[in-house]
Parts: structure tokens; C-alpha cells; sequence
């Protein structure tokens, strides 16, 4: 029997859904029957709820996009400016909300479909038929393509579901292991890196195969809730992990085992805890209910330590701590998702996080890339009238949202995707399709065209060219029910195809460079920027405003500091190191994990500057903390002038020095007011102290690893 592989199988589902596509609309006599051709392209995923659920927001964004067009097709009949600047606006408000977290590609359909029917709809007589012909064959599309994808060779997420959460608690426990071993060696703590970087991978995953199992599977529906409480749990637990291994070389010269006598029990226990949570989630073993793990620290074991030495020691306590508390919520969760526990809120579930609005400067690029592409494109239209003609207008600023959605991607790497697409356009429409008579034939030749497409540019990293073929093939062929030839009209298609990248590489530069390497400078320089804003608003001489009551600017930084090392660690993937000497890659990758575990040290020191500490080590200490704060600020300030602008060694000794003062004050105030500070005041003050001392380090961290970069490569214009 053959067996085909996976690769042929996608590229027959896909080929035979376009063929079908094709009958349908030219048996029905439709208009524009390459819509619903595009439309199977976009839907055209690995699993069936991927698809559904990509077809589905496809759908909705169509009619959504549709109604808006006809409303201003209503409003300003013979208005072409008003009209064109509401287009313009609408399309430029869902690029805004495209470029977020949620419903992504629902937002760009909606923007390019009103673009699309709005020009079309503008010069014809008849712009409702256009709309509702747009819906109809974007639906036939989606159907087409799903129930190919249900009934040949089906491919399901529901079952890779538990797979990856099992992938996932797994990566997790072995993090837990590495950081619980205080004997591991150079090489076990050496891969803390990988871990992390496969920990942040799997939470990806599970998040996008979750949607699309969700549309598959009733069941996996109604306990949605819950598998997106074990990923929110998950998300917190690396958070944990990734802010306890920024912080190990805190605790280098302690030994933990001896300072928490139980780290023994508590790391057996917490590893078999995970091993519960995975015979859980593979429904193999009967829940118990898991109990509070106690941290205890012996203080004795600490005398002679100094106290920013206890503050590391009482940090990795609250460390533990959380850890016990998330693990033990991750096991409820599992519990109830296999029918094991009660299916009720966990008792001791994190508190949601307040949702924060905030002006997004690379959504606020994106806005102005799609609308200059838009007005250029109009302009060219109306003043030059090239080949393509409204083209410019739809087409344009279309794959400029792509772009924005993913502005890694290079617009030049579009140019040799039309122009493949454009050279396979003409043999087909030259030498091909003139011969054929009857859609057999011509179904035929669709089939073989498009599986060509899908099997040679199979692979993840060949969409670019996949979809740039597919739509240099739809716009040139044009295939209708009364079909007509004419050279002349494919050369004007290939001139329009080329002078549209063309201008869409010049837009791309608006407002700014493209360039992976000054996109990740901009980023790094707002990452400093962040940082020195929050801690300026950490000063003790004013109450510190909490999420709902604190200004925009600190909103927007408090977040950008949390996801801007994420967004860094996507562009460094992307630069080109051949133009950059004295850059290695792993250098790149040291110094992105050494801003995301100072971006978890910031936030420790949010979350403790928010605990009432002893108001007399407050008061005594209040001048120590200001220099600390303004010495911390002034890091930062030189950071953003100037990335490598620091001493590593300066910067060390000048950090070390703050923390031996303040430490040799902390000494002072403690005998002096010894009868009168509770142990309580103490701890809290340690926690305090802990966070001040890991957000040294990892500064000190973070310029060390930026010293070894050469900026100036960096900085250099390049055309």
C-alpha cells in the first residue's frame, strides 16, 4: 500500500480544495471567484481546528469589513476624500487592534476587506452585490477547505494537547531540579538557558493548540476554563523560575542546605509533585489532595552573614514559597480537567491581573506604515494612474498589514515570491491554459499547479513564498467563467506586482528602519528607558501608585519592561550577524536572558516596595535608599544615551559600594533600635533588601553582557 507523507497529503487537501473551489464558483457563474481561492490559501493550516478557527475569524472579519465598506460607500456617495480618509482611518484603527494580543487576524481581514470592497464598491453600480458576493465565496472557501480537512486525511490538535502539557510540566520540573541542586556543576547550571528558552516555546504552543483544539472538540470546549487556568498557572511558574535563576549567584557563597535545613525534602517533594501532575494529566494515578510544603530558615546558620547575604537567603524562602503554592494549584487544575477533583476554583489561585491600557509605540508605527502605504498608493492611483490601477490602493497596503502583524519579515523577500509566482502565472496563462477545453482539463491543471505550490514550499519558514506564489497566481490567471487571453494584461499584472513591492519596501521605512539590528536598538533603548521610569517612581518620599491609579507613562513602562526582552529575543533571531563584526550570536542571546531576569528583578522590587516596612528602618535608612534609587536611575539614564557606555568593572564597583554602605548602615540602625524592631519588621525589611541587592546584580549582569557586543556595527547606516 503507498503511504504518503505529510507533506503530500497537505499539499492533494489543499490542491483538491482549490479545484473544488474553482467548480463551485464558475458552475455558479460567481464574480471574482479567486476571493474564495484566497480564502482557502489563508485557512489552509496542519490541523482541522486551526483551520476552523482561522476560517471562522475569516468569516466574521469578511462581513464585519463588508458592512463597514457599504456604510461609507452610504455616507459619501460623491465625497472621493471624505470617503477615502474614513477608509483610511478604519483600516488604520484595525491595524491598531490587529497588532495586539487578541483576535489578530479577525481585525485584518476586517481592515483589507473594507479596503477591498470599498474601492471595488466605489466604481460600481451595484457595491452591495460586490459585499455580499466577497461574504458568499469567502464562506465557500472555509467550508470547502474544512471539509476536506475533516474527511481526507484528518489531522486533530485535541490529541496534542495533553501532549504538550505533559511537555511542558516536564521542561518545568527539570528547571526546579537544576536550580534546587547546589552542587550542580558549570554544565548543569549551563543549560538553565535552554531550558527556559523551551519552557517559553511549549507555553506558546499549548496556547495556539489549545484555541484550535477548542474548536474541535465539544468537550475540550466546556473545560476551556480550565486549560487556560494551567496555562496562566504555567506562565507564572516560569516567571518564578526565570527570576530565581537570574537570581543563583545571590546565594553562591551560602550554603542553602544548610541555612534551609528541609531543601532536601522540599526539593524531593516538589519533584513528586510534578511526577503527580503528569500521571494526573495522563490519567494513570488517583488525586490527592496536596498539602503546604513549610520553608524554614536557620537563623543561627546564618550568623556572621551579613544581611544582604540573609536577604538572598529569605528571598529564596519566598521563592520556595510561591513555587509550593503555584505547583499545588497546577495539581488542583489537572485534577479537575481529568474528572479527578471537584471542578471548582482552587482555593488558592493567584489574583488576576488588572488589565492596563497603554499607548503602544510599535502598534503606533504600524498605524503609520499601512496608512502611508494607503495615501501613497491613492495618490498614484488618482495622479499617475500606473498599471494595476486601484491596485495600488487594495493590494498595497493588504500585505502591509501582513507585515505588521510580523514586521521581522523582510518586504524584500516578497519580490522573489511574485516574481516566482509571476514566471509560473505565465507559463500557465501563456502556454498551458489556451490548450485546455472543459473544466476536467482545467481542474486538472489547477490541481497539479497549487499541490506544485504546497509541495515544493512546504515548510513553516517558506510561507512567505508560498502565499506570494498562490496570489501572483490568482491575480494573473484570473480564471472566470467566460475566459479571455491577452498578453498585454499579464505584462501589466507583472509590471503592477513589481512596482507594488517595490513601493511597499519604500514604505516599510515610514516612520522608521526595518532593519532587524536598529529595530533591536530602538527596543533596548525603550527597555532602559522603562526601567529607569520605574524605579524613579519606586522613591520612598512619595507613595508608589498602583497599577489602577499610576500614570500612563508608568503603566506603559511597568508592562513594556515584562514584554520588551520577549519581543528583542524574536529580532535577535533575525539579525544577520555577517553584517555585524564582532557580534556573536550567543552574546546576543546572554544578554536578552540577562534583560528578562532583571525585568523579573524590577518586578520583585515593585511588589516589596508595596509591603508596610518598619516605618523606623524606613526613616533611618531614607538617605541610603535615595542615593540607591538615584544611582540605580542614573545606570539607566547612561544605558539609553549610550548601550555600551559603561564600565562593566565601574559599573561593579560603584553598585558594591552603594550596597556596602547601605549595608554597614542597615548594622548601625539595627543595634541602636534593637529592642524596638519587631522580627517581623525584620524579615519584611530582608525581603525588601533581597529584591534592592538582585536588581544590582542584574544591572552589573546586564552590562557585562553588553560590553562584549560591538555597538558601533550596529549603529552604522546601511541602504
Amino acid at each position: 500500500m503507498l503511504s504518503l507523507s505529510t507533506r503530500a497529503k497537505e499539499a492533494i487537501k489543499t490542491g483538491l480544495a482549490v479545484t473544488i473551489v474553482y467548480w463551485v464558483a464558475l458552475s455558479f457563474d460567481w464574480l471574482n471567484p479567486h476571493w474564495a481561492v484566497i480564502a482557502v490559501a489563508m485557512v489552509s493550516l496542519p490541523t482541522a481546528g486551526q483551520s476552523l478557527n482561522k476560517g471562522v475569524l475569516r468569516l466574521l472579519g469578511t462581513i464585519i469589513g463588508a458592512a463597514a465598506a457599504l456604510l461609507f460607500l452610504a455616507l459619501f456617495p460623491q465625497e472621493r476624500w471624505a470617503f477615502m480618509a474614513c477608509v483610511s482611518v478604519y483600516v488604520g484603527a484595525c491595524t491598531y487592534l490587529m497588532t495586539g494580543r487578541k483576535r489578530q487576524y479577525f481585525w485584518q481581514v476586517s481592515g483589507f476587506v473594507c479596503l477591498i470592497v470599498a474601492v471595488a464598491g466605489a466604481g460600481s453600480e451595484a457595491p452591495f452585490t460586490q459585499a455580499a458576493v466577497r461574504v458568499l465565496e469567502t464562506g465557500l472557501g472555509i467550508v470547502v477547505y474544512t471539509l476536506v480537512s475533516i474527511f481526507l486525511w484528518p489531522q486533530t490538535s485535541a490529541s496534542a494537547l495533553q501532549g504538550v502539557s505533559r511537555e511542558l510540566m516536564s521542561t518545568q520540573r527539570k528547571l526546579l531540579n537544576v536550580i534546587l541542586n547546589p552542587t550542580a556543576d558549570g554544565e548543569e547550571k549551563g543549560i538553565l538557558g535552554g531550558l527556559s528558552a523551551q519552557q517559553i516555546q511549549l507555553i506558546g504552543r499549548l496556547e495556539q493548540v489549545l484555541q484550535a483544539a477548542a474548536s474541535e472538540r465539544y468537550e475540550i470546549q466546556q473545560a476551556r476554563q480550565l486549560w487556560e487556568r494551567l496555562l496562566h498557572l504555567s506562565t507564572e511558574l516560569m516567571e518564578a523560575f526565570d527570576g530565581w535563576r537570574e537570581g543563583l549567584q545571590d546565594t553562591q557563597s551560602i550554603d542553602l542546605r544548610k541555612s534551609i535545613p528541609n531543601l532536601d525534602k522540599i526539593g524531593a517533594l516538589l519533584d513528586r509533585r510534578f511526577k503527580q501532575i503528569d500521571a494526573t494529566l495522563e490519567g494513570t494515578t488517583p488525586y490527592a489532595a496536596p498539602t503546604a510544603i513549610e520553608v524554614t530558615v536557620d537563623e543561627a546558620k546564618l550568623s556572621g552573614r551579613s544581611h544582604l547575604e540573609r536577604a538572598a537567603v529569605f528571598a529564596d524562602k519566598t521563592r520556595l514559597e510561591r513555587v509550593d503554592r503555584l505547583t499545588r494549584s497546577l495539581l488542583d487544575c489537572v485534577a479537575d480537567l481529568q474528572d479527578f477533583g471537584s471542578r471548582t476554583v482552587p482555593h488558592d489561585s493567584e489574583p488576576a491581573a488588572r488589565s492596563e491600557w497603554a499607548v503602544d509605540p510599535d502598534r503606533i508605527q504600524a498605524v503609520v506604515m499601512v496608512m502611508a502605504s494607503f495615501w501613497i498608493g491613492f495618490v498614484l492611483w488618482v495622479y499617475v494612474n500606473p498599471p494595476g490601477h486601484a491596485g495600488f490602493v487594495t493590494l498595497v497596503p493588504t500585505v502591509a498589514m501582513a507585515i505588521a502583524i510580523t514586521p521581522q519579515l523582510k518586504a524584500s523577500s516578497l519580490l522573489y515570491a511574485f516574481a516566482f509566482g509571476s514566471i509560473l502565472a505565465g507559463i500557465v496563462y501563456v502556454l498551458i491554459m489556451p490548450h485546455l477545453s472543459g473544466f476536467l482539463e482545467l481542474g486538472l491543471m489547477i490541481f497539479c499547479v497549487w499541490f506544485l505550490i504546497y509541495f515544493v514550499f512546504w515548510k513553516p519558514q517558506q510561507i512567505v513564498t508560498r502565499l506570494g506564489c498562490a496570489v501572483a497566481i490568482v491575480v494573473m490567471v484570473k480564471i472566470e467563467s467566460e475566459q479571455t487571453y491577452s498578453f498585454a494584461g499579464y505584462a501589466n499584472s507583472v509590471a503592477f506586482i513589481l512596482l507594488g513591492t517595490v513601493l511597499l519596501i519604500a514604505c516599510t521605512y515610514i516612520p522608521v528602519s526595518p532593519r532587524p539590528e536598529k529595530a533591536f536598538l530602538r527596543l533596548l533603548a525603550r527597555y532602559f528607558r522603562g526601567c529607569e521610569l520605574v524605579v524613579s517612581s519606586m522613591a520612598y518620599e512619595a507613595p508608589l501608585p498602583d497599577v489602577g491609579t499610576a500614570p500612563w507613562n508608568v503603566t506603559y513602562h511597568r508592562r513594556g519592561i515584562m514584554e520588551l526582552p520577549r519581543k528583542l529575543a524574536v529580532w535577535s533571531r533575525f539579525l544577520d550577524y555577517r553584517v555585524l563584526p564582532g557580534t556573536a550570536a550567543d552574546h546576543v542571546q546572554k544578554l536578552v536572558v540577562s534583560l528578562q531576569g532583571l525585568a523579573y528583578r524590577l518586578k520583585e522590587a515593585i511588589e516589596v516596595r508595596n509591603l508596610q516596612e518598619s516605618s523606623l528602618l524606613r526613616i533611618e535608612l531614607a538617605d541610603e535608599l535615595h542615593d540607591w534609587r538615584v544611582g540605580i536611575e542614573e545606570t539607566f539614564h547612561r544605558l539609553v544615551e549610550n548601550v555600551d557606555g559603561l564600565s562593566p568593572s565601574e559599573t561593579r564597583q560603584r553598585l558594591e559600594t552603594t550596597l556596602a554602605s547601605l549595608e554597614e548602615r542597615i548594622n548601625e540602625s539595627l543595634e541602636v533600635h534593637k529592642g524596638s524592631i519587631t522580627n517581623r519588621d525584620v524579615a519584611t525589611f530582608y525581603d525588601i533588601l533581597g529584591a534592592y541587592r538582585g536588581v544590582s546584580h542584574a544591572i552589573i549582569d546586564c552590562v557585562g553582557h553588553a560590553d562584549s557586543i560591538d555597538w558601533g556595527k550596529w549603529q552604522e547606516p546601511r541602504f
